[in-house]
Order: structure tokens, then C-alpha cells, then sequence
């Protein structure tokens, strides 16, 4: 509605902009009263205290903490047989190496932050003569694998960022759209485009680049996040490509939402590039009820009341 709105209004019609504007504060200071009232902190708790417990699976029967399994093994474990096989990104992996987790998250709330917490469950220097401090389990269902087996490397910190705000600094949260159109400091409707405030291409550019796997999960993958989709789409096509596994809650036809994604890349017909190229190196992971499957890479516990 938002964009609808903006391209009915020129550059210089600022009094509508200003109303808008303050329209879109008032929604801030109610969505963050709102988030307060649904994310409390029993929520947190019971987020924390349910996460805590070791889980096992077919594949591993040593169990080991959701946030934990998350990060060793899960995405790996939830690919078909025939997307691990395509997939290059696991044949990279080698002992000693750095590993590197950056979460870009779209909620306002530190409920994604509480389940990432590793705590004390996992020590980052278990050892004496060595920085490795986990163990990668790059082949959990035993597929067809060229690279380094479960190799002993050194997780460096999490980082999470919130490009959009959190909740509880009500000023923060970003709702907008996005348009480079609108980015120049003559063009008023410039304060609705969320990656001009959260200042995405300083932040951000650079770890874009430098990644090999992204993970887009609870996600809509819409058009008002085309800074994210479009940047991620040109590592696709680069000559040393990136790859992009994408969960998917429901059971819609992989190429759709391959699509879906490239189509809200929102990319001008001359940096469409090699399609075919970026649609090889995106694998859909369809789960939930609709699709008969559960996954473990970011799997919940059931929460008591």
C-alpha cells in the first residue's frame, strides 16, 4: 500500500509526505505497544528454557541443543539427496578453516537472539594447542560427498543484526519500502525506504560479498526487501557464485518459488544476467503440515503454556 501511495505522489509534494510520515509514526508507537503486549518476557523464558534441551535425531543420537544443531548440521541434514549432490558449498569445507554466522533478522523481537544464544552448552576454546572449537557434520544422511568429512574448525561469534529495529526502541522499526529511485537528497519520499536509514549498503555490502551460503527462513520474500534479494542474486550469477537455500512453509512447486524470489529481486531487464545460472544455485526446502515434513535447521520445540 505504502508503494502504492508513494508512486501516485511526486518528489515535492511535501505536505502529503510529512502526513504520511506521521501516519507511519503513530503505527511505530502502536506496533511496539502491540509487540510488547505478545513478546513478554514469559516468552522469552519458555523460548530459552525449551531450547536448552538436547535434542536428538535419526542422524546423531549424542543430542545436542536446538541453537546448537542449528548451527553444526541442520541445513545439511534437511536437503534432498539430489539438492545435496548439487550443491557445491559443503565440498568447500576443510579442517582448520574459520566459520563464520552472521543472521540478518527482519523481527523486531530477540526471540530469534534467545534461541542463538549458545551459552555455556558449547566452549569456544575446548582445546589447548588449537583455535578449532566445533566439529561440522557436512554429510549427516551419508549422500555422495567429495569434500572434507565432518572437519574440526573454529566458529567465530555470532553476529545478529536488526536492520529494521527492535522493539523496544519504538523509533527504530522501519516500515517502509525500497527504491533507489527515491535515494537522492532532493526527493522527499527518500524517508520511507528502509535501506537508506539503516544505512544497509555500509553496514552490509561487504558480508553480502564475502558469503558463500545464504539461508532465507520465516520469510515472505517480498518486494519491500529487494535491496537484500537483489544483492544476494547478483552472488548467484558471479564467477565464483554464492548459493541460496530457501525454506518455504507450505508446499508450492520449487520453481515458483524460485521465481517469486528472482521476481522480487526487482532488477532492471539489463542486470537480469544468467537465470538459469542463479535458479541452479537456489534449493527450496518445502516444510510444515502441507508438505508432510518437518526440518531441523532452526526446528522449535512444542512450548508449554
Amino acid at each position: 500500500i505504502l508503494n502504492e501511495l508513494l508512486n501516485s505522489l511526486s518528489d515535492s509534494e511535501q505536505e502529503k509526505i510529512n502526513e504520511l510520515n506521521n501516519d507511519l509514526r503513530e503505527i511505530q508507537q502502536a506496533f511496539s505497544r502491540f509487540l510488547n503486549d505478545v513478546v513478554d518476557s514469559d516468552i522469552i523464558n519458555n523460548i530459552s528454557k525449551a531450547t536448552d534441551i538436547a535434542q536428538n535425531t535419526n542422524n546423531d543420537s549424542s543430542g545436542k541443543h536446538y541453537s546448537e544443531r542449528t548451527i553444526k548440521s541442520a541445513f545439511f541434514e534437511d536437503l534432498s539427496k539430489i539438492q545435496y549432490e548439487n550443491m557445491s558449498f559443503h565440498n568447500r569445507f576443510n579442517n582448520n578453516e574459520r566459520l563464520k554466522y552472521i543472521f540478518i533478522n527482519f523481527n523486531y523481537t530477540s526471540l530469534l537472539d534467545n534461541y542463538l544464544y549458545l551459552d555455556r552448552t558449547m566452549d569456544p576454546q575446548p582445546y589447548k594447542t588449537s583455535n578449532n572449537n566445533v566439529i561440522i557434520n557436512t554429510n549427516p544422511n551419508k549422500y555422495k560427498h567429495i569434500g572434507f568429512s565432518d572437519p574440526h574448525m573454529q566458529l567465530l561469534p555470532i553476529n545478529i543484526f536488526h536492520p529494521h529495529g527492535v522493539q523496544d526502541v519504538p523509533k527504530s522499526l522501519l516500515f517502509g519500502i525500497e527504491n533507489e529511485k527515491y535515494i537522492n537528497t532532493r526527493d522527499n519520499r527518500r524517508t520511507f525506504v528502509k535501506s537508506f536509514w539503516a544505512r544497509s549498503t555500509l553496514r552490509y555490502n561487504k558480508q553480502i560479498e564475502e558469503t558463500d551460503l545464504f539461508i532465507i527462513y520465516g520469510c515472505s520474500i517480498g518486494k519491500s526487501d529487494n535491496w537484500w534479494w537483489g544483492r544476494i542474486y547478483k552472488r548467484l550469477i558471479d564467477e565464483n557464485p554464492a548459493e541460496l537455500i530457501i525454506y518455504n512453509y507450505g508446499d508450492e512447486d520449487e520453481d515458483k518459488i524460485k521465481e517469486k524470489f528472482i521476481n522480487n529481486c526487482c532488477l532492471e531487464n539489463g542486470e537480469m544476467g544468467d537465470l538459469n545460472k542463479a535458479k541452479g544455485n537456489i534449493y527450496v526446502i518445502n516444510f510444515g503440515p502441507n508438505a508432510g515434513k518437518n526440518v531441523m535447521f532452526m526446528n522449535l520445540p512444542e512450548l508449554s503454556e
